[in-house]
């Protein structure tokens, strides 16, 4: 039997969802305003890439700007840079975990946003995905006992179920291409690997951390040891998407691992705002390199 507090709960996640639900339709009407301006605005010369979006955190961070409420994530910085910069439309909620991010209610919004005209044609599809599946709560799955492999840290991850979980992330953006050659065939797709996340214990307003306190659990307390198991988790990470790629028309595998400091990093999942503006960087020198003049 619900108790007033379970109802209280309710209420909350119903509203929040709305929220939700209410800020994608708002964006949406942002970039058809947009969009509508574009033809005029650029009759002479290249016009921006006009590009959809869809993720997590690194594609919708609302902390670390000046101002309440700036956005500094991967979409923020990227949105700026270019000449002429990009055109993004982003239905990324921090927080979403890959399958979230291609089950049926975002599935049916990505393609009612590929299919409205008054989107204008999207030149690209944008991904950040994988992440939330893996770390903060379930984290503890992936992982041995220190205990029961002899305090060995080339043994923390319980291989079979990592990999149990890897091919779950792998197949959200199999199923994304293949919503992709349905609705909008030709439309190249990029996607990142992250970076390598340093277990430091730092949430954020009252979010996480997402990897510490798994690692204290299954006695892997020390943060050398701890950041050399997270470096193990996100190397076969990027070695699953980089192999579907590799196999994926029209799929890119956007590099990330490796550009970030220990001090851009400002959480233990969230680059600082210059680290971000490195990450989108990497996007956008992608792009340039299949949109020649466009970025």
């Amino acid at each position: 039997m619900s108790t007033p507090a379970d109802l209280i709960d309710l209420q909350r996640y119903v509203t929040f969802q709305r929220d939700i639900a209410n800020e994608l339709d708002a964006r949406v009407r942002r970039h058809q305003a947009r969009v509508a301006t574009l033809a005029e605005a650029f009759a002479e010369g290249p016009r921006p890439l006009n590009l959809l979006a869809d993720g997590d955190s690194w594609f919708d961070y609302p902390l670390g700007g000046l101002l309440p409420g700036e956005r500094t994530d991967v979409l923020a910085q990227l949105g700026s840079m270019g000449s002429p910069p990009p055109e993004i439309l982003s239905l990324a909620h921090w927080g979403d975990a890959a399958t979230k991010e291609v089950g049926l209610s975002r599935r049916r919004r990505i393609v009612q946003n590929l299919e409205n005209p008054a989107n204008g044609k999207f030149d690209a599809i944008l991904m950040s995905g994988g992440g939330d599946d893996i770390v903060g709560d379930p984290m503890p799955i992936w992982l041995n006992h220190a205990s029961d492999v002899g305090g060995d840290p080339t043994q923390a991850i319980a291989i079979s179920r990592f990999t149990a979980i890897l091919d779950t992330v792998r197949a959200s953006y199999e199923s994304l291409a293949d919503l992709r050659t349905r609705h909008a065939p030709g439309v190249p797709i990029f996607f990142h690997d992250y970076d390598f996340a340093i277990p430091t214990d730092l949430g954020v307003c009252a979010q996480g951390p997402w990897l510490q306190p798994a690692l204290d659990y299954y006695g892997w307390t020390d943060q050398t040891v701890g950041t050399a198991i997270v470096h193990d988790m996100l190397s076969r990470f990027a070695t699953v998407l980089g192999q579907f790629a590799k196999k994926t028309p029209d799929v890119f595998l956007v590099p990330t691992q490796g550009t970030l400091t220990p001090s851009q990093w400002a959480n233990e999942l969230h680059p600082t705002p210059d680290g971000f503006k490195l990450i989108a960087a990497k996007f956008q020198s992608a792009l340039a390199n299949r949109f020649r003049g466009r970025i």
